[in-house]
């Protein structure tokens, strides 16, 4: 859990509900509100300490413990996939998108983490990181590739398509592909009307060269 200290609010409803219920309320006293809290990361600590003791194990994971029954390691898999999920969502939607990947890449759902990254409203602080997540982590290389291009131009575009590009499936090679062409064939037919209609003291009105 992070070092960001507990409120004295907190505290004091957690030591009442200590005094007054079982570990596991406890438990669902913090997580809930550590997620009103937006404290995500401690959020996803207290869900794994809470889905242990569920199953009746250590809050703490000790990698000396004697090894788990089939049944209790795949409900504790999927227990643990799940608070990835939820910490993940709450991430994007927090706009926090490189974070949130952290937990959602384990979940192997790309739809779902394109999805949210799409959601992520679009800043200049924020652009850069968004096209981290899309493009080099690889979420959604073509939303990835439409930011790169508004924000930086065709030239860096086209760098980036290099360096990552090789390795990826040809779908998606595509994708990216027809937007850098889309984008330079707009500016050539820009570029030329441009030129005409100075050589000819006209309005640059040509939609196609």
């Amino acid at each position: 859990m992070s070092s960001e200290p507990v409120s004295e609010n907190l505290f004091g409803e957690l030591e009442a509900t200590a005094r007054e219920a079982s570990r596991g309320a406890l438990l669902d006293a913090l997580a809930q509100s550590l997620r009103k809290e937006g404290r995500w990361h401690d959020w996803f600590e207290v869900l794994k300490m809470r889905l242990r003791h569920r199953l009746g194990l250590p809050l703490l994971y000790d990698d000396t413990a004697d090894p788990l029954e089939e049944s209790v390691r795949e409900e504790l898999e999927r227990g643990l996939l799940d608070a990835c999920r939820q910490v993940g969502v709450a991430l994007f939607e927090s706009g926090r998108p490189s974070e949130g990947w952290l937990y959602l890449r384990a979940l192997g759902e790309p739809a779902l983490a394109a999805e949210l990254l799409r959601k992520v409203p679009v800043t200049d602080e924020r652009t850069d990181e968004l096209i981290q997540v899309a493009v080099y982590e690889g979420v959604d290389l073509e939303y990835g590739f439409a930011l790169l291009l508004k924000q930086y131009g065709i030239c860096n575009a086209i760098t980036t398509f290099d360096q990552v590009m090789h390795d990826r499936p040809r779908s998606q090679r595509k994708g990216a592909a027809r937007l850098l062409l889309d984008h330079l064939y707009r500016e050539l037919v820009e570029n030329v009307a441009y030129d005409r209609s100075q050589r000819e003291g006209t309005e640059p009105g040509t939609q196609n060269l």
